[in-house]
């Protein structure tokens, strides 16, 4: 992550840190896979994301980077976020 953002870990973290990006006026977010993989225990993907967000004047401004999610499969053969990354 940017040396802007702390970690957030666990669900109350990682809700409130998506919260805030939506309540600062952030919408349009997009991911455009580059990669994915996996077997039956982990599945990974790479995408590019975007998104529109505000300039320092209140004004719309896109903004992108890289993303990695990993995701580990549950008892009941559900995909449960393990690990998001992205600049």
């Amino acid at each position: 992550m940017p040396p802007t953002h702390q970690v957030a870990s666990g669900p109350a973290e990682i809700e409130k840190f998506w919260a805030a990006l939506f309540a600062s006026g952030v919408t349009g977010h997009k991911l455009e896979m580059i990669d994915a993989g996996g077997d039956d225990k982990i599945v990974f993907g790479t995408a590019k994301w975007s998104a529109t967000g505000k300039d320092k004047d209140g004004k719309p401004a896109p903004f992108s980077g890289l993303a990695m999610h990993v995701f580990e499969r549950q008892a009941d053969g559900s995909l449960k976020l393990r690990l998001q990354t992205f600049n």
